[in-house]
Formats: structure tokens, C-alpha cells, sequence
């Protein structure tokens, strides 16, 4: 078997990732908070000749792009109007959304939608009993009748996917202080005909792999036929 097949296979397998994701961005287009996810690539191997160099998938960034903001008239929902994310625990892990349809838990707890809670500057946000909430645009959850009770970061940092529309930071994460649209969402970021375009790319590159991989394996039978080395 030639090297030149082990080349095409590793840029086969990285365009496959590639329509993994778009296709995932395309299935999110309606979906809360939702950011466009990017594959980027590496080349490895031992030199850049046809058979000594390969392509590896090095992680799936966000697309920073604002989706658009619609009033909720919710008062826990909350809208990022620029950069940065919400903080949610996770276990031990600190992962990152720009999903803000929050809620309290029946615990108390300033909750997203699976039911992780919401980070602020004293940890998780709990919610006096019986008390109703707003948050406002600098974060700041006022309840009721207890007033002023904690405020809701607002992070920032590398990261990459952590499935859904959460995020896992690789890097220590820095707040910063993005103005919030209360009893608001915001839709996804998705552009749906960029995203089908990038597909139809995507697929074209994989089907393109796939012959490259076929005409190297009918030479090697050709060569193997004719007694060739």
C-alpha cells in the first residue's frame, strides 16, 4: 500500500470532522444561545512530501458572532449584548454558555436549563424562598424583599466544545463587564446560508478525499498485477 493513501485518509477523516460540525451548526440554528463551532487543523508527520505529512483535528473553537436578542418578558432570562459568557458548575469544572434561560431550581438555585447553576461572584446564586428576582443590565440579581444578593459573572478565555452550547475553557478565564438584555434571550449564531455553503465545501472536499484514496488503492493493483515494486 502506498504512503499517499495514509495522507488522503488523514484529510478524509479531518474534512469528515469538518462536516461533523457544520452539520451540527446547521441543526442548531434555532436553538438558544447556540455558537457556530469552527474546526481547526494541524499538519504532522515527518516532512510535507505526498506521504510524509498529515492532517490532525487540533480542537473546535466558537464563532464569536452575536445572535440576535428577543424579549422573553422572563424575569431569571438574561441576553449577552456583547462579548464574554455565563459561568455554570459543572461537577468540579467551570464550563461557559451564552444560554441565559435561567431559572431557580426548586433548591433555590439560580439554575440554566440542565439544571447547572449559575455562577456569580459568591459561587452559586441562591434565591431567597419565596422571593421573586430581576437581573440587571451590570448582572446584579435583586431579590424582592432581601434587595441586592449576589451578581452574575461574565466570563471570558479560550476554550473549546464541550457539547451542546456549553464550552470548556483551556486557559484561565478573565471577567469582563458586558451589558445584559433582562427578560431577553438570545437566538443562535448561526448564519443558515453560510452554513449550508460551508457544508456543501465540506462534503465536496470529503468526496474528493475518497477518490484520492481509490485511484491510490487501484494503482497499487495495477502495479501488483504487472509484477511491479
Amino acid at each position: 500500500m502506498s504512503r499517499d493513501v495514509f495522507s488522503a485518509l488523514s484529510g478524509s477523516l479531518a474534512a469528515q470532522r469538518r462536516m461533523e460540525v457544520v452539520a451540527n451548526n446547521v441543526a442548531n440554528v434555532s436553538t438558544t444561545g447556540f455558537q457556530a463551532g469552527r474546526v481547526s487543523f494541524e499538519s504532522a508527520g515527518e516532512g510535507e512530501a505526498l506521504g510524509e505529512g498529515y492532517t490532525v483535528t487540533a480542537s473546535i473553537r466558537p464563532i464569536r458572532r452575536n445572535g440576535p436578542i428577543e424579549q422573553t418578558g422572563v424575569p431569571t432570562h438574561v441576553a449577552l449584548e456583547g462579548p464574554g459568557y455565563f459561568g455554570v458548575k459543572s461537577g468540579e469544572e467551570t464550563l461557559l454558555t451564552r444560554d441565559g434561560a435561567f431559572h431557580v431550581s426548586p433548591d433555590g438555585i439560580l439554575s440554566n436549563r440542565n439544571g447547572l447553576p449559575v455562577l456569580g461572584e459568591g459561587g452559586s446564586i441562591i434565591i431567597p424562598p419565596g422571593e421573586g428576582v430581576r437581573i440587571t443590565k451590570d448582572g446584579r440579581i435583586v431579590a424582592s424583599e432581601s434587595g441586592e444578593i449576589d451578581r452574575i459573572l461574565r466570563l471570558d478565555g479560550t476554550m473549546e466544545h464541550a457539547g451542546g452550547n456549553l464550552w470548556r475553557p483551556t486557559a484561565p478565564l478573565v471577567e469582563v463587564e458586558t451589558t445584559m438584555a433582562s427578560g431577553a434571550l438570545e437566538g443562535s449564531s448561526v448564519d443558515p446560508m453560510a452554513a449550508m455553503v460551508e457544508l456543501v465545501q465540506a462534503s465536496r472536499a470529503f468526496e474528493m478525499l475518497q477518490k484520492a484514496m481509490q485511484t491510490s488503492d487501484e494503482m497499487d493493483s495495477k502495479i501488483n498485477q504487472t509484477g511491479g515494486a
